[in-house]
């Protein structure tokens, strides 16, 4: 809500270490410590933004989008769902060549200028291939500094204010970014039974917890998408 590198932020890091602090205590006090494995990790991470991209407000200016007197959606031909640092495109009818080529139209102008907020555009079939969603007409992926909304109406692109944080309407920071993004990194942290000390991974992926943690557990998970994390282990 207040940014990455906010006072407040860091406050909520400062909580989390007294409440693995206090972890830490109890597993002293149970007399367990010894036996018990820790680990410290994220699903994803954040970046600082402060400008809000809203594809729809233009889809509704070329007629993809139809709203009755209230705003309420009543029809549409193309939809973008945001994810906050991406975002999807989505076609209603398959077949609709027309709204396709419109949206490719208006993508196409708007990738021309990075300050009109999207940093790229991939196909479905190259979604799916990253993990994403295939069966999306196109995925966007946010510049530095901006983030996507499902928004309707206002304009094109908005500055975020500290009255939008305050009332929780917009944002001085998401997630939702490509991981392959610069600087995009979470954290894996792991100490205890079982883990190698003074161990420094360069990269993994979010599905090597699973195989990993059950190798701990001495459980094996069978075929998975994730690799057992081998270096780490001391078992």
């Amino acid at each position: 809500m207040h940014g990455f590198s906010s006072k407040e932020a860091k406050a909520a890091l400062h909580r989390h270490d007294v409440r693995l602090g206090r972890i830490m205590e109890a597993l002293n006090e149970a007399g367990i410590a010894e036996n018990s494995t820790v680990a410290i990790l994220g699903d994803h991470s954040a970046l600082d933004e402060s400008k809000v991209v809203k594809l729809n407000v233009l889809f509704k200016e070329r007629g993809l989008i139809q709203t009755n007197a209230s705003g309420r959606v009543t029809d549409w031909k193309a939809y973008c769902k945001s994810c906050d640092g991406s975002a999807y495109v989505y076609i209603k009818d398959p077949n609709d060549d027309p709204a396709k080529n419109l949206v490719t139209d208006i993508l196409a102008e708007l990738l021309k200028d990075e300050s009109n907020g999207i940093e790229a555009a991939i196909t479905g079939a190259e979604a799916n291939a990253k993990g994403a969603d295939g069966t999306a007409f196109r995925m966007l992926e946010a510049a530095r500094g901006f983030y996507f909304s499902e928004a309707i109406d206002g304009h094109y692109i908005e500055e975020v204010t500290e009255q939008d944080a305050r009332t929780k309407k917009y944002t001085f920071a998401c997630h939702g970014y490509s991981p392959e993004k610069e600087g995009y990194h979470t954290v894996f942290f792991a100490a205890g039974k079982g883990i190698r000390p003074g161990i420094s991974i360069k990269s993994m992926h979010l599905v090597d917890e699973g195989p990993t943690f059950a190798r701990l557990l001495g459980l094996d998970l069978g075929d998975t998408d994730g690799s057992i994390l081998d270096g780490i282990l001391d078992i």
